[in-house]
């Protein structure tokens, strides 16, 4: 793929996550949204269950995994579907993709040139720091474009 294409994909999945990020702050309700749900529309368990093939005690487990943050998304699933929902999943990086590839990229450029410089110096060869800015500065466009793997290591 290239850089452009990667870019603009970051992007786009920047995007498509903006309208979870207002949701990161809100906390589930203590008992958990299929027994809130269940609840505010007068479903018993036992009729929970009849719709899930599952009987009323199993309903009442997954409804509190589901509150201690157990149940399977695949249970989740069931049970949203049960309650005529969809179950919404989604990982939410605290910070946009670029900047945090760019705040690794910017510690891994750093550590190189930091590990060239302290072998110059054994050497009795220091570099001066600004040619060692230089030096870094240009490292992190390079690697920007073409990100190393390694980088998350």
């Amino acid at each position: 793929m290239s850089v452009s294409i990667k870019n603009l994909h970051r992007q786009q999945i920047d995007d498509a996550l903006d309208q979870f990020r207002p949701l990161v702050s809100r906390r589930p309700p203590s008992r958990g949204w299929a027994r809130e749900i269940r609840r505010a529309l007068g479903i018993t368990e036992t009729q929970l269950g009849r719709r899930l093939g599952l009987a009323q005690s199993s309903v009442a487990e997954l409804e509190a995994s589901e509150a201690q943050g157990t149940a399977s998304l695949n249970s989740l699933r069931r049970l949203a579907e049960a309650l005529d929902g969809d179950l919404v999943y989604a990982i939410v990086p605290r910070r946009p993709l670029a900047e945090m590839l760019r705040s690794r990229v910017e510690q891994f450029a750093r550590g190189r040139v930091k590990r060239v410089s302290h072998t110059m110096r054994l050497e009795d060869q220091p570099i001066p720091q600004e040619s060692l800015d230089r030096q870094t500065q240009a490292l992190i466009r390079e690697l920007m474009e073409k990100p190393p793997r390694r980088i998350w290591d």
